[in-house]
C-alpha cells in the first residue's frame, strides 16, 4: 500500500485515504472507510473492529517515538496541533480552506511553499476545491505555522482573515442616531 492508501477496518477493502467515503478518529489514529455504512458500523463500536495486530501497531508507534506527545484539546484549539493523524500514523494531517486563489498557478505556488516548510511531509493544493491538504510532523511545525506560510505567499485561509468595517451613517435623518447606537451596543 502507498502512503495514501488505507484498509477499511470493517470490510478490509484497500482505499485511497484522500478519497475515502468517511473517516473516524479512535485512540489517536484516523481510520478510513469505503462507504458510510462501514463508517457507521465502526463508530457504533470501534473496539470491536480493532484487531490485535492493529493494537500492536498503535503500541509500536508509541514505543518507537513516532507518537511522542498525547494530543490535548488545548493544542488543537490554539493551532499548535491538529486532531487528524496521517494514514501511516507518522504525522498529522490538516485540510486548510484557502481564499484568494484565482488560477491553478496560485495553487501551485502555495503547494511549493508549503512543501518546502520544515516538518511538512507532503502538501497538495486543489484550486477547484480551494483546499490545501498537508501532512506534517507536529514536533517540527504547527497548524499556525502552516497558516502563516499560506499568508506569506499572499493568500488566506478561511476563518483566519481579519475584517474591519466602518458604518457610515451620515445619510441618516437627523436625530435618529439613538437607535443605531443602541443596536450596536448590543452586538458582541
Amino acid at each position: 500500500m502507498t502512503a495514501t492508501q488505507a484498509e477499511d477496518p470493517i470490510c478490509g477493502m484497500t482505499i485511497d485515504g484522500l478519497k475515502a467515503a468517511g473517516k473516524s478518529d479512535y485512540k489517536g489514529r484516523t481510520y478510513y472507510f469505503c462507504s458510510p455504512v462501514c463508517l457507521e458500523k465502526f463508530e457504533a463500536n470501534p473496539a470491536e473492529y480493532i484487531t490485535a495486530e492493529e493494537k500492536a501497531k498503535i503500541a509500536a508507534l508509541a514505543s518507537n517515538g513516532k507518537i511522542t506527545k498525547p494530543l490535548k484539546n488545548e493544542d488543537v484549539m490554539t493551532g499548535r496541533r491538529n486532531d487528524h493523524s496521517t494514514v501511516d500514523g507518522t504525522g498529522e494531517r490538516v485540510d486548510l480552506p484557502i481564499t484568494g486563489m484565482t488560477c491553478a498557478a496560485c495553487a501551485n505556488r502555495i503547494e511549493k511553499k508549503l512543501s518546502k516548510q520544515t516538518g511538512v511531509q507532503s502538501a497538495t493544493v486543489n484550486f477547484a476545491t480551494s483546499k490545501a491538504t498537508v501532512n506534517y510532523d507536529a514536533n517540527k511545525t504547527s497548524v499556525a505555522d502552516l497558516i502563516n506560510t499560506v499568508k506569506d505567499v499572499g493568500y488566506n485561509t478561511a476563518g483566519t482573515a481579519k475584517v474591519e468595517f466602518v458604518v457610515d451613517d451620515s445619510a441618516r435623518p437627523s436625530g435618529s442616531s439613538g437607535s443605531l447606537e443602541s443596536h450596536l451596543g448590543t452586538c458582541k
